[in-house]
């Protein structure tokens, strides 16, 4: 764990600045059945009182492959994304805000360092990932044995865009509680997976507090896919619930000098559209561990870096975010 924060810290450049809490790591789920569907990052609880930008480049290595009598799927790929995003205030007590991404898969260069790490630390990989050959692109899925979704390597492909309104609905002292409305248009290309050819819809109910110097954000969401409209047929999605649960503290409690900078412990959840299938990596619910350090500029400028890991090897294997907002 110290070598990964050493890394996380030489990421992020400029000069300390006084500590503040601006919530959790805005990390994405990139398992290959959501990332085409509506399902908000953790985000702060409270509406921003100006016009904010954001800048997210995250990067994801995938392996997945799983039958039942519905499903057939193979993921053996890596994939990156950035996403542009914005957020204005509608008086005090509303925000207005989107997100647009853009993504880019291929069959990467990760397998190998992967598979050293794994035998490193005396883990097995996810099933079949210590047998398939390295560096081999895969992203193909059928039902029913009919085409949903195929992946298209080396090409830039656009995602949904999310749309969001949220509001404050009670503030006491440094507690808030807010409630934000989801709506995610359907700009992506559902045959990639990257996106699920139908509006969608969600909302969340979100909290902060500060404990003993500790930021604390949480946050419980319900996201209604309902369809997932595919190449050669279409996939029916259950509503899914969310979650997530994130602490920011100073990092001078543990590294002297380091004024400005804040590190984030959290995790987030949430339920399958397809809780009936016949594997796990498509039927159980997700649930992730995030590290993260926040560095806050003079200027306002926030630079956030976060590494994911998930916990019950329903995939991905990894995510490294980086996002800068302004």
């Amino acid at each position: 764990m110290r070598s990964i924060m050493a890394a996380l810290l030489l990421l992020l450049p400029g000069e300390a600045h006084a500590t503040d809490f601006h919530g959790p790591a805005p990390m994405k789920n990139r398992h290959p059945l959501y990332t085409g569907l509506l399902l908000p990052p953790p985000e702060a609880a409270p509406p921003v009182d100006r016009t904010r930008w954001e800048v997210s480049f995250d990067y994801t290595n995938v392996f997945l492959h799983g039958t039942d009598d519905h499903w057939a799927v193979a993921h053996d790929y890596e994939l990156a994304a950035l996403t542009v995003g914005a957020r204005h205030p509608l008086g005090e007590r509303l925000e207005a805000g989107f997100a647009a991404p853009l993504f880019y898969q291929y069959a990467g260069f990760m397998d190998g360092v992967l598979r050293a790490w794994h035998r490193l630390i005396g883990v097995r990989g996810y099933a079949g990932q210590d047998e398939d050959p390295d560096y081999r692109y895969q992203q193909h899925t059928t039902y029913d044995d009919k085409e949903v979704m195929r992946g298209r390597e080396r090409e830039v492909v656009p995602g949904d865009v999310t749309l969001w309104v949220k509001g404050r609905l009670w503030r006491e002292g440094e507690s808030l509680v807010s409630l934000a409305l989801y709506g995610q248009l359907p700009t992506g290309d559902a045959g990639t997976g990257l996106g699920s050819g139908g509006y969608e819809y969600g909302l969340r109910l979100a909290g902060s507090t500060v404990a003993e110097g500790v930021g604390l954000t949480w946050g419980l969401g319900y996201t209604g896919p309902s369809r997932f409209a595919g190449i050669a047929t279409g996939v029916d999605y259950a509503g899914m619930w969310t979650g997530f649960f994130a602490s920011e503290w100073p990092l001078e409690w543990m590294v002297p000098s380091s004024d400005g900078w804040t590190m984030i412990v959290q995790s987030m959840a949430n339920g399958s559209p397809v809780p009936e299938t016949g594997f796990y990596q498509y039927g159980d619910p997700f649930y992730d561990l995030t590290v993260g350090l926040r560095h806050l500029l003079p200027d306002g400028t926030v630079w956030t870096v976060s590494l994911s890991e998930n916990l019950n090897k329903t995939n991905p294997d990894f995510t490294l975010d980086v996002t800068v907002g302004w």
